[in-house]
């Protein structure tokens, strides 16, 4: 059987190499990567986390053009071979992979979703206006330019097999498409926990209780309300009161984020005096040396939760109407917020460790029947 990995997003995290490792043991099964160049992810940064996103038809064709020729190339090497397609995102890529899978000549390919961030458990809202755009789309330029949403947003056919976070995830996306969804956390989280695992073992103790604070980007729909410069000024009180507790203060940027111009605007801001941001190029280097993670709704929170970090999701202005659906703990910005602090702080401790190798081999066996079969 043949493994086609498609890489469309930019990360310094490889959501496949659990899948990877576990297929390297399988005789009979061999792997291709389809991956855009340096320039492609370029243009896709700069169109997907911005308003340009709802114009993609004018930035994307060559784009989805070149997809489909690799994708052409990939496949035609199987033969009469079964072939699985993985991808590690959904949004436009689902719409315009199943527009691929529509062309005839392929019942031996099945596609594959590996959960790459976190979404809200909810239906997407505008599906007839988002396909009737996307309609208009095809006839002028040939493809899609809007997607239909995560956790199963495309609809069935787009993929036959979803691997998930958790079960509620998985049950989710199952009642609503009727396909195989299973949770395998740790298979998807290979890259990430293997890293801290090593990473840890290597760490002296911490001298004193380090917090860290992924930052989200304010888009259109999304719950963020807050530009860069007002998240500044909403946790500034709380980076005065980690400081405060002795303990220091990190702000992760968000893979969108330019550094070179979010890094002057911290400098120029008063929280620069009580915080730091965050130099690791590596999340599981940075969470080797977290006490606490924080954020709005970032996937990092529930990452922390897997690594035995205490996760706090805040609420404030910039973010009060998250939903998370996974156990962690909360931190309103109010007057309140002193004294729960000091409590979470004193609560945290370094993480335990973890049999995760072990359970995540228990999660490819059951994978396992689903990409193998």
């Amino acid at each position: 059987m043949l493994h086609v990995f498609v890489y469309v997003v930019r990360s310094v995290e490889d959501h496949f190499s659990g899948i990877r490792r576990a297929l390297s043991f399988e005789a009979e099964s061999r792997t291709i990567d389809v991956c855009f160049e340096e320039q492609d992810f370029d243009l896709i940064d700069r169109v997907e986390y911005t308003d340009k996103r709802f114009l993609r038809m004018f930035y994307y064709p060559a784009l989805f053009r070149r997809l489909y020729a690799k994708l052409d190339q990939a496949i035609s090497q199987a033969g009469s071979e079964k072939v699985n397609v993985y991808f590690a995102d959904e949004g436009i890529w689902s719409v315009v992979w199943a527009q691929y899978r529509r062309r005839g000549g392929r019942s031996h390919v099945r596609g594959v979703n590996v959960q790459h961030g976190f979404a809200e458990i909810r239906p997407v809202h505008t599906l007839p206006i988002r396909a009737f755009i996307n309609a208009v789309s095809r006839i002028f330029v040939g493809f899609p330019c809007l997607g239909y949403g995560s956790l199963g947003g495309g609809g069935a056919g787009a993929f036959d097999v979803y691997l998930t976070y958790d079960d509620a995830i998985a049950h989710y996306i199952h009642e609503r498409l009727g396909c195989a969804a299973l949770s395998a956390p740790r298979l998807i989280k290979h890259d990430l926990i293997a890293g801290f695992s090593e990473k840890r073992k290597k760490t002296l103790p911490l001298q004193k209780p380090r917090v860290l604070f992924a930052l989200n980007v304010k888009m259109r729909g999304s719950a963020i309300k807050c530009d860069i410069e007002e998240t500044f000024d909403q946790l500034l009180p709380l980076a005065k009161a980690i400081q405060g507790y002795g303990a220091s203060f990190a702000l992760r940027l968000h893979p969108a984020m330019n550094a070179e111009i979010v890094g002057a605007q911290f400098v120029a801001h008063s929280i620069s005096e009580f915080s730091e941001i965050d130099g690791y190029l590596s999340l599981h280097d940075s969470l080797a040396v977290t006490t606490i993670s924080m954020s709005f709704l970032s996937s990092v929170l529930w990452e922390s939760s897997l690594l035995g970090i205490m996760p706090v999701q805040i609420i404030c202005a910039c973010c009060n109407t998250a939903k998370l659906h996974y156990q962690r703990e909360e931190l309103t910005l109010d007057d309140t917020m002193q004294e729960r602090l000091q409590e979470l702080l004193q609560k945290a401790d370094r993480p335990m460790k973890m049999n995760w190798e072990q359970q995540e081999e228990l999660e490819w066996q059951k994978v396992r029947a689903a990409l193998i079969a």
